[in-house]
């Protein structure tokens, strides 16, 4: 199985309350999925939203047999879908922390 990264936009957002109904249809359509055969898991989501509490925007993982399968479950579940992702590799950096350096004199 792959691990894929779905990346879900909701143009002006949603509340939490449509988002809560979008999270039971995805979970149907994933389990309808695997009552049809398909190997298909959802791992978990990052939820993005906006500065007035608006859901902007998910990124859901699951683990897939394929790409199609990710799509049919978007289907299935009535779920927008902006882009399909693969897991890359991590970054190996470190990155200044703000205040953490010394003042100017």
């Amino acid at each position: 199985m792959t691990n894929y990264h779905v990346l879900r936009e909701f143009g002006d957002g949603i509340t939490q309350e449509q988002l809560d109904e979008a999270v039971d249809r995805s979970n149907k359509a994933t389990e309808s999925m695997r009552e049809d055969g398909h190997a298909i898991a959802y791992i978990g989501s990052d939820v993005f939203a906006d500065g007035d509490g608006n859901i902007r925007a998910t990124i859901c993982s699951y683990d897939a047999e394929s790409e199609d399968d990710v799509r049919e479950q978007s289907t299935r579940g009535e779920l927008p879908l902006s882009g399909i992702f693969l897991r890359g590799t991590a970054v190996d950096a470190e990155a200044p922390r703000a205040g953490v350096g010394q003042k100017a004199t």
